[in-house]
């Protein structure tokens, strides 16, 4: 290519007028640059100056390039390209149709395309230029070349003004249509044409007649006849000519007839014929074909789209012609790769490869894609862009890889060997995990059927031989039995195997037998191991049904005890019948948390204890912490502080609960074991990991310290550092094995450093997730000390068959402003209920003569969801996964007995301020 000397580059914004400099010089364009920031300023340089290239920006200071350019200088003058800010497909379009050699969008990919888009633009113009110059020279060709052939070989006639009969024909005639020329003149004209070309020459003629008056007064002295006339040859075929005749006038305007030429344009019409057949046949080809073919010129923009394209990719043919391929259909990751294949194409290569396309609505599409160029001679006219949707075939491939892999690790793992016995060859093929399960050296493997008779026992020997004589003799197509070896060290090990037998379709009797073997030694050693384990498990089940019919048991009675100690510490009381009050609420509580380890134990024992993520402040739950210990540590007269490291993020996704278990326990021991000095509770960031943090916190204090023999045990079930009948702190020992299981559960570990006499530091690490910015938050409910009056009465319906329970429930509700009706079981509420009647409903679980769960099922079937008030069930049940059951059986919410005035009152605000039916695991 001849080094272009003169680029001018119409840019407002000099970083984009460098980058471009800089990207051309970078691909070896050789070329002197000028720079304008406006388009009058490019127009007075224009006129100045000569310019191989222009390149501008679409919208500039005094205008658009679509206003001014067009009228400056015609399309193909010197080549253009347009760079516009975004993709604004109408004024793209324009700009392609009027001036521009080629358009660009200011976006990450200009710098990647600029160079082939200039390539292509001076390719495109030298192209134009060259073609112009060869139309001329074939026009002057082609006008002497028909005056020469009008003169000898073309029918030269006249007819009469009715086009009854010829008055002269040449010679050539003969040639034309066999017929001589005396012939023809006393033959009718409409004899020897088709009627349709009869028809047409004399409404040309009666035209012309017509309109002579009106041709006449504008000065027009030439009335000329070309049409197409389908002649029928003397041997009865077909000829098909151009007819140029011009009408002859006598000295009075008068028509006297016709004089004119007939070439021949049989051939032409034939190549016609077969050219209209073979674009029919690639019409239908293109358009019905079973796979996305879109044809696109050698400027990558899109000429036409077949059904299955605009199926597949979801773009009509209509809306995107002139577009670029690149742009339409191709992801911003793979731009680079869109480019590039194209360039090839272009450059005359054949590409095809599997990528990823993306259609209309930006999902992503596998395909794979052929690119080939179209040649006619050396010119490359077009390329075909064909595309094949192979989405299932790589996801099959991807099973497929997935299952292999699969089977591969699984007959590793579980030691099975996969063998291949070839009956026509008598040849035997193991797989690697065979010689691994037998005991055999691969060296062996010439000779496998002699090595396995040699580790085979005698009588197994014969009991396999008889399998396989009734495979070959097709009595079974499929055994299973188990043989003895005897491995190096002379130990008799037992394998199991299975086979199958398999033919060919032309073949009646098997021609390959494949198996597979595997150690089952302890499965004969061990044969009671089942019944074993099927007795350990209902074991465990009975346990699992004692601790929770135990807390349940509990819990209820805990309800009362816990619910009038509450009120009546509300009460005016004594100071000798406070601390009597506050003796009794001390110990409930106690007892509660006894019962909550022994639930927590057997969630962790029965592997059912699982982790509940949420979003939440890890400083705000630190300080709930320190709070809830606050009157505490002040009665002993010690400190209690807390420090959160600088680099701590203020939100995490983790188990807050969990996380809060594991310090309320750690804090308590310390609260419980110092007396002087004081503890301290600190946060600290450990390590980011991708997008997870690891965080530790310390609980340290100044108490009386562990000594070395007893910190290895401290973590054991039931397992105390004082065990003896004269110590001084109460507890069950299963607080720390608890939080152990915890801390492991959420990915971290735990640990303590201690000297007898000289305090305690306990120290647990566990993962959290980061939380985006853009995380929505739930909202916090914060539970309160003190009893508040609800900023509104609510009207309750408690539904509960114990008199203690109702009458603790009643008590709480009317102590924060609700009105309460009762019910003793579900038959009684059902009676009750009206809609609108009541704002909640607190449903007990297990009532008589009707219980809770079907009662609310009867509820929404009588009246229908939307026309009923917040349900929240109650029980004492709290296994793990007791709260979920319920809610799924159509409880709105789940509260566990016993039941503080704090929890209902969070409850109340957190259903006045939310939806309904919204599920709350509590």
């Amino acid at each position: 290519m001849a080094e272009i000397k003169n680029v001018l580059i119409v840019e407002k914004r000099k970083d984009i007028i460098d980058k471009t400099i800089k990207t051309l010089k970078d691909n070896n364009f050789g070329y002197n640059f000028e720079k304008v920031s406006n388009i009058s300023s490019a127009l007075k340089l224009i006129d100045k100056k000569s310019f191989d290239l222009l390149i501008s920006s679409y919208e500039l200071p005094d205008g658009t390039a679509s206003v001014f350019f067009p009228t400056t200088f015609q399309k193909f003058k010197f080549p253009v390209i347009v760079l516009f800010d975004f993709y604004d497909f109408q004024n793209i379009n324009e700009a392609l149709n009027s001036f521009a050699s080629d358009c660009l969008v200011k976006d990450s990919n200009l710098y990647n395309n600029l160079p082939i888009s200039v390539l292509r633009a001076l390719k495109h113009h030298e192209t134009f230029i060259s073609k112009r110059k060869t139309e001329h020279n074939l026009w002057e060709s082609e006008y002497k070349y028909r005056i020469l052939t009008e003169n000898i070989n073309d029918v030269v006639w006249i007819i009469e003004e009715n086009l009854e009969r010829y008055k002269y024909v040449s010679p050539s005639i003969y040639d034309f249509l066999g017929y001589k020329p005396e012939e023809i003149i006393s033959m009718p004209l409409k004899k020897i044409t088709d009627k349709d070309s009869y028809l047409n020459i004399l409404n040309k003629l009666s035209d012309i007649k017509h309109k002579m008056p009106e041709y006449r007064s504008k000065n027009m002295d030439n009335f000329d006849i070309i049409t197409e006339v389908k002649f029928t040859h003397k041997d009865g075929g077909y000829k098909w000519a151009e007819i140029r005749g011009s009408v002859m006038f006598d000295q009075d305007n008068n028509i006297i007839g016709i004089s004119g030429v007939t070439i021949d344009i049989t051939d032409k019409k034939i190549v016609e014929q077969k050219l209209k057949i073979q674009e029919t046949y690639f019409e239908t080809l293109v358009n019905e074909a079973p796979v996305a073919i879109a044809i696109i010129d050698n400027h990558d923009k899109i000429q036409r789209l077949n059904k299955k394209f605009e199926k597949l990719f979801g773009y009509k043919q209509d809306k995107v012609k002139g577009m670029l391929i690149n742009d339409l259909i191709v992801p911003k990751d793979l731009k680079k790769e869109g480019v590039e294949s194209t360039l090839s194409v272009t450059q005359g290569q054949q590409v095809d490869f599997d990528t990823v396309r993306q259609n209309k609505n930006g999902e992503k599409i596998q395909v794979s894609v052929l690119g080939k160029p179209v040649f006619l001679k050396d010119d490359q006219l077009a390329i075909f862009a064909i595309y094949q949707d192979i989405s299932e075939r790589k996801n099959t491939e991807q099973k497929l890889r997935e299952l292999s892999e699969r089977l591969i690790l699984a007959t590793q793992s579980a030691r099975i060997g996969i063998w291949d016995y070839d009956i026509k060859e008598n040849k035997l093929i193991w797989e690697k995990e065979m010689f691994n399960l037998l005991g055999i050296d691969k060296e062996c493997s010439d000779n496998l059927i002699e090595e396995f008779k040699r580790i085979i026992y005698n009588e197994d020997d014969h009991k396999i031989l008889d399998n396989i004589s009734k495979i070959n003799d097709y009595v079974d197509s499929h055994y299973e039995d188990w043989f003895r070896i005897v491995d190096k060290i002379g130990k008799t090990r037992f394998i199991k195997v299975v086979a199958s037998a398999f033919k060919n379709n032309d073949e009646s009797i098997p021609s390959r037998i494949i198996g597979a073997c595997w150690d089952i030694t302890k499965e004969v050693e061990h044969g009671e191991l089942e019944n074993k384990v099927e007795i350990a498990d209902k074991v465990a089940n009975i346990k699992q049904q004692f601790i929770a019919n135990m807390s349940h048991e509990i819990r209820s009675p805990l309800t009362g005890i816990i619910g009038m100690s509450g009120l009546l510490q509300n009460t005016k009381l004594n100071e000798k019948q406070k601390k009597y009050v506050d003796i009794v609420m001390s110990s409930s509580k106690s007892l509660l948390e006894i019962v909550n380890d022994i639930l927590d134990l057997s969630k962790v024992e029965a592997g059912k204890m699982e982790l509940n993520p949420v979003v939440f402040n890890i400083k705000e739950s630190g300080t709930k912490i320190h709070k809830l210990f606050y009157a505490l540590v002040k009665q002993k007269n010690i400190y209690f502080d807390i420090k959160y490291d600088d680099k701590l993020p203020n939100e995490i996704y983790a188990d807050e609960y969990r996380l809060s278990q594991v310090i309320t326990n750690l804090v308590s021991n310390a609260v419980k074991f110092t007396d002087k000095g004081g503890i301290k509770l600190s946060y600290t960031l450990m390590e980011e990991i991708g997008y997870s943090y690891r965080i530790k916190v310390t609980v340290e204090d100044s108490g009386i310290g562990i000594s070395k023999e007893n910190q290895g045990k401290l973590f054991d079930m039931f397992s105390q550092a004082d065990a003896s009948d004269t110590r001084v702190y109460e507890g069950t020992g299963l607080g720390l094995a608890i939080c152990k299981e915890m801390v492991e559960l959420m990915g971290g570990e735990i640990g303590l450093e201690s000297d007898l006499g000289s305090g305690t530091k306990f120290w647990f690490t566990f993962m959290a997730k980061k939380v985006s910015e853009e995380g929505q938050y739930p909202e916090e409910f914060d539970n309160p000390e003190k009893f508040v009056k609800l900023p509104k009465p609510f009207n309750v319906l408690l539904v509960e068959d114990k008199k203690t329970n109702q009458l603790v429930l009643s008590l709480m509700l009317k102590e924060i402003g609700c009105k309460t009706e009762l019910a003793s079981n579900g038959e009684e509420a059902l009676k009750k209920f009206a809609p609108g009647k009541y704002d909640f409903i607190f449903m007990d679980i297990q009532m008589p003569v009707m219980d809770g769960v079907t009662t609310v099922k009867e509820l929404k079937r009588l009246y229908g969801k939307s026309a009923l008030p917040v349900i929240i069930g109650l029980s004492a049940k709290a296994m793990e996964g007791d709260a979920e059951f319920y809610l799924a059986q159509g409880m709105d919410d789940y509260l566990t007995k016993p039941v503080s005035i704090a929890k209902i009152v969070e409850r109340f605000k957190y259903w006045n301020s939310k939806i309904r039916n919204k599920r709350i695991f509590l």
